[in-house]
């Protein structure tokens, strides 16, 4: 409850800042690079520094790459089906086909299943949504958009993440003890990503009636395959499979129901399709998601 409180107290708190004329409106790009520059960095050393490669890592590596090709299928189907323009199946595809498993999705975790399921939950993120991003979001980016795929920028978005730069680190790093007093300083670090991301997606939030009514059954779908049909769709696959649920894939089902990454709403403003929906899908995924996620949590593994 005190990990939910946090949570709940830290996005309420960035919901009011945003009406306060101390927090500029470059409050949550400040706070962001903060995190992208320090918080996610050093948890990124303290965790890929004691991650375990093993069969169990094959699922959370692949589990966002299988989500993001089933929402460009669901989407490009149901584009069709429904008559929505080639705009609003971009921004349905990467909204609907990349989590928010970092921002959203490591408080969630360490609230849902303990700081220790984090380790799990970053190989989804940065071998999987994060790369996903990086390039395959590009490609479809640019497929939708009209433009040419360009390696450079490809290459440019990679040098230009330090989370990456860490992620090699501490894979590099793994066999090289670390003294307490340097877990000590990574572990604080670290512990800042959870109340700075919360006030981030906070003040960025932005509702209005109008334009929710206009695009609710866009919505619908978008947000109901994001939030519902795809982790179920993955529970029941991995019962099928392995018969049983393991702790590692309760911690990809979960990353699997996060809402949708804002990086993704970014990309698809950038390569021009729907603002709106793109916007819509990303500000009223993730309140939803506070209710959603524990709530498929609990019907799921109890």
């Amino acid at each position: 409850m005190a990990n939910f409180g946090i949570l709940f107290f830290c996005l309420f708190a960035g919901i009011l800042l945003r009406w306060t004329p101390k927090f500029p409106k470059e409050t949550p790009a400040v706070l962001n690079q903060f995190i992208f520059h320090i918080s996610l960095p050093a948890m990124m050393i303290y965790q890929f520094h004691r991650v375990s490669f093993g069969a169990s890592a094959i699922f959370p590596i692949l589990m966002p790459w299988l989500l993001f090709l089933m929402s460009y299928c669901f989407f490009i189907v149901l584009g069709k089906t429904f008559q929505l323009t080639r705009k609003q199946v971009g921004a349905l595809i990467l909204t609907g086909g990349l989590g928010n498993t970092s921002f959203v999705g490591f408080p969630m975790l360490e609230a849902l299943l303990g700081p220790e399921s984090i380790s799990v939950g970053m190989l989804s993120d940065q071998l999987g949504s994060f790369l996903i991003l990086s390039t395959v979001g590009l490609m479809v980016g640019c497929q939708f958009s009209g433009r040419v795929f360009s390696w450079n920028s490809f290459f440019k978005k990679i040098s230009t993440f330090p989370p990456f730069y860490a992620l090699i680190l501490g894979l590099c790093l793994r066999w090289v003890p670390f003294h307490p007093a340097l877990d000590e300083v990574l572990t604080r670090l670290a512990g800042t990503i959870t109340p700075l991301a919360m006030v981030s997606v906070g003040y960025q939030l932005r509702l209005d009636r109008s334009v929710l009514r206009r695009y609710q059954s866009k919505l619908v779908l978008g947000l109901g395959f994001k939030l519902l049909l795809v982790p179920v769709l993955f529970c029941v696959g991995s019962m099928f499979w392995y018969g049983s649920i393991a702790r590692e894939t309760q911690i990809t089902l979960i990353q699997s129901a996060m809402a949708p990454m804002i990086s993704s709403g970014i990309l698809a403003v950038e390569f021009g399709f729907d603002e709106e929906l793109a916007g819509l899908m990303v500000g009223l995924g993730i309140p939803l998601s506070f209710l959603t996620v524990p709530l498929l949590n609990g019907l799921l593994f109890s």
